[in-house]
């Protein structure tokens, strides 16, 4: 018994060593074999189709497919919808068992170009592949996860098709033989070989079976000496009723474009059949395996002219429809990526104005096109396929879109995301428009890169406005009202030589194509006067302060923002601009044509550039000029794409908090300093925000006002005020109990500086008790961690006299409470040689073409105003 044991085992040793040496061989020559193999399948599939087509005449094939109505093809379209939605599915079921996590937008687009490319150009494994590396990549993705769900799809439709096909025949086993040409027992018998191995394959999978689960849908199996990862049992039974809903979809497609269809049990069950030898047979896309199948079975019920016709039109819609869009998508995300990279703020600010003016251009030659001779391809094709009603609506339509498109191009240059939106569905629906007026060249030469362009620079559009918000004005509807007339004009040369009376339908020589011109001017005119009417009777809100409510959401943005500055609005009498989701504002305020805005925009980063677009816009509707005043430099990206110009009118001096970062020899000098004040008996406090003994600053405050012989100020400037200092912590320097000098503290809870707003001290206080003050600030603010400390705004020195006069009043009035100790003569010069400030510019935002000068005269009207 032992013997016959140990030749069993050598016989078996044996075999084994004989297919190594086979498979060693046989290696270098796989690929080649295999591309062989397809290739004599290929051939023998295109002879078979051949042979078939041989005797049909072209022009029968061609009137054939003038003949398919427009209903099928429609119904087609959505059923190849319905099935890449299903193909989407596969690519969720690959992630699953993968076990990664991608977000639904990027399985779309994965799973339908992965999908559309694998189906027509074959090898869906590696051109698949290849798609889902360029987009996963970048989400963290590694190759083993791509190359576990590029084998996922792709064997999920190869392993789940038999077994369908094969129930399939066995319920109509006479239309199945009469397909494959084989008699109902070869038919019943590969049917119940093929369930039979997919059971015992499942029995041995199951005892095969491990505890590991590498992912929430996958379990490892051991087969032989090898572990391998396999779907769940749940996961398999979903991928095998989406792969069911699939092929359903899959064979409606080409089951509506036929003429005499057969049943669609009947049809369904010759489609898997095809659709399995496609995918066995490894050729690209199944082509010729799959016809070859089809056209023996149904070109005698149906006749070979129509279902060669039915064919072309099912891999029209199924392949090469599909091709196109996922080379669109892909090349969209490319030049996305491409966008996303720059980060030139000049580059961005172009891509709007841009893409408005191509907007413009594509309603110019929208509202031309009805009404200039016809450029189009196929006008008698299409002709035969859509009703003359839904001509004349396309042809109407189209000038509809192109004044809709004049409007929405300004929307697109003031950045508008309602804008965005309402531009792409109008350049579709004018694509669709103009391909059902039979393929218009001129439209579509611009509609198709306008869109595309759209759909790239999508991140260009980020405010969130309504449309109706946008303001016109007279030059653009001016613009406007000179393409119409253009239109108008170009109609009757177009048809001169006919009388404008036969435009309408019940003359005797009622021209058609003048007609459509005629209704086309007419409506486009019409509309053009409502939407001037609606802009001119619209009503406008009036700009009243801001109520205690809003100044308190306000003065909540400001402690969470990074601008301290913006404490300032507690001064009262501003009114408040916020965004749609309040969270930022403008403080602002009307004087004579000017809205002026202190300070730079308040509160989240992504939201202030829009902010500043709708104050721009606030002033626009009431005929207003807006002025952004005293802006920071960082800011000024926001402006330029804004269409807006900075002059820089002041300088902003702030000292180093951090000790190590000043040089031995400021250093010095401020210890220096405050050694002195400890000696003199010197104290110093830094009180919470209502804290302050308010008494006390009082009196110094007021002998302050007295000796400057001047008044209160409460527009860019603080003033002594009970309310207003509440919101603020206060440091003093006192002596023996006295208070000598005090200074309120504006913070922001994300903000590294700290900005001195109100400084008072009494009459003839020397100068090295301020000095001292602002040495103990600076030491007890870099404790809690602050970085820079504003000390004061200053005007640019070299300011030329005249007109920009008012320059200095502005600046200079704004000085006299944010730069005291600095604007008194000699002081300055002091100031930098004790504490070594660094220096950084502050500007005057304005729209271009309006004069600075004269600007900034009313800004220094208005800061002077007393309280």
């Amino acid at each position: 018994m032992s013997k016959t044991t140990s030749n069993r085992r050598r016989t078996r040793t044996r075999l084994r060593i004989r297919l190594l040496r086979w498979q060693r061989r046989i290696a270098p020559y796989r690929q080649v074999l295999g591309i062989v193999t397809t290739l004599i399948v290929l051939i023998g599939a295109l002879a078979v189709c051949w042979h078939m087509l041989s005797e049909i005449d072209a022009r029968l094939v061609r009137a054939s497919l003038a003949q398919v109505p427009l209903y099928a093809v429609l119904g087609s379209l959505l059923a190849a919808l319905g099935s890449y939605g299903a193909l989407v599915l596969y690519e969720w079921s690959a992630a699953r068992f993968a076990g990664v996590k991608l977000r639904w937008p990027l399985l779309m687009l994965g799973g339908s170009c992965a999908t559309a490319v694998g189906n027509a150009i074959g090898l869906s494994m590696l051109s698949g592949g290849a798609v889902r590396c360029r987009l996963y990549f970048p989400q963290g993705l590694h190759a083993p996860d791509v190359a576990r769900m590029s084998v996922f799809v792709s064997l999920a439709l190869g392993v789940t098709l038999p077994p369908l096909a094969a129930v399939a025949a066995l319920i109509h086993q006479d239309t199945a033989a009469q397909a494959l040409h084989l008699p109902h027992w070869a038919v019943a018998a590969i049917g119940y070989a093929v369930i039979a191995l997919y059971v015992i394959a499942l029995v041995l999978l199951y005892r095969a079976r491990q505890p590991e689960c590498p992912a929430p849908d996958a379990r490892m199996h051991k087969l032989g000496r090898s572990l391998w990862r396999l779907p769940s049992l749940r996961l398999s039974l979903f991928q095998l009723v989406i792969t069911l809903a699939d092929v359903t979809c899959a064979a409606a497609v080409l089951y509506l474009l036929l003429p005499n269809a057969p049943p669609f049990a009947t049809f369904l069950l010759v489609y898997l059949l095809a659709l399995a030898a496609g995918v066995l047979s490894h050729v690209p896309g199944g082509i010729g395996v799959f016809e070859a199948i089809i056209l023996s079975a149904f070109s005698g019920q149906v006749g070979a002219a129509e279902l060669t016709a039915a064919l072309l039109l099912y891999r029209v819609i199924y392949v090469l429809l599909p091709l196109l869009l996922a080379f669109i998508a892909l090349l969209i995300n490319e030049a996305r990526k491409i966008a996303d990279r720059l980060s030139d703020g000049t580059v961005i600010s172009l891509v709007a104005p841009m893409l408005a003016l191509m907007l413009f251009a594509v309603g110019i030659t929208e509202l031309l096109s009805n009404v200039a001779p016809e450029a189009t391809l196929f006008a008698g094709f299409v002709s035969r396929w859509a009703p003359a009603a839904l001509l004349e609506v396309a042809t109407l339509a189209l000038s509809v879109l192109g004044l809709v498109s004049l409007v929405l191009a300004r929307g697109l240059g003031r950045r508008m995301a309602s804008a965005w939106r309402w531009s792409v569905l109008t350049l579709l629906v004018g694509g669709g428009c103009a391909l059902i007026k039979g393929v218009d060249v001129v439209d579509l030469a611009l509609i198709i890169p306008s869109l595309l362009a759209l759909l790239v620079f999508r991140s260009a559009f980020y405010r969130d406005n309504a449309l109706l918000s946008m303001p016109l004005s007279w030059r653009f509807v001016l613009a406007c009202v000179g393409v119409v007339l253009v239109s108008a004009w170009l109609m009757l040369l177009s048809h001169r030589g006919t009388p404008l009376a036969s435009a309408l339908w019940w003359h005797a020589d009622y021209d058609v194509l003048l007609s459509r011109a005629f209704q086309g001017v007419v409506i486009s005119a019409l509309l053009l006067f409502g939407i001037t009417l609606w802009w001119l009777l619209r009503p406008v809100k009036p700009l009243l302060p801001a109520s205690p409510k809003a100044v308190e959401r306000a003065l909540t943005i400001v402690g969470k923002s990074r601008q301290p500055e913006g404490m300032l609005l507690a001064t009262g009498g501003k009114s408040l601009l916020f965004n749609k989701k309040k969270n930022a504002f403008i403080a602002y305020r009307q004087h004579h044509r000017y809205l002026v805005a202190l300070c730079d925009p308040v509160g989240a980063t992504a939201c202030r550039a829009g902010l500043v677009w709708d104050f721009r816009d606030l002033g626009e509707r009431r005929g207003l000029t807006p002025l952004i005043y005293l802006a920071h430099h960082e800011d000024l990206a926001l402006y330029q794409q804004a269409g807006q110009i900075a002059v820089k009118v002041a300088q902003e001096h702030l000292v180093t908090l951090d000790a190590t970062q000043r040089d031995a020899a400021t250093e010095q000098a401020l210890s220096s300093v405050w050694r002195e004040g400890c000696e003199q008996g010197l104290s110093f406090a830094l009180y919470a925000a209502g804290e302050a003994p308010l008494q006390a600053l009082r009196e110094v405050s007021d002998q302050w006002v007295t000796e400057q012989g001047i008044n209160e100020r409460r527009y860019s400037c603080g003033r002594f005020d009970a309310h207003y200092l509440q919101h603020f912590r206060i440091a003093t320097v006192s002596h023996d109990g006295k208070v000598l000098a005090f200074a309120s503290v504006m913070e922001a809870g994300g903000s590294p500086r700290v900005v001195i707003d109100l400084v008072r001290w009494l009459p003839g206080l020397c100068e090295h008790s301020l000095d001292w003050l602002l040495c103990a600030m600076m030491r007890s603010l870099a404790l809690e961690g602050y970085a820079e400390l504003s000390v004061a705004t200053l005007p640019v020195a070299q300011i030329s006299k005249g007109r920009a006069g008012g320059l200095a009043r502005a600046v200079n009035e704004y000085v006299l409470s944010r730069g005291e100790t600095l604007a008194r003569e000699g002081r300055l010069a002091h100031f930098e040689a004790l504490f070594a400030p660094s220096v950084r510019p502050r500007y005057l935002v304005l729209p271009v073409g309006i004069d600075p000068a004269q600007a900034l005269d009313d800004i220094a009207e208005l800061v002077s105003q007393p309280q």
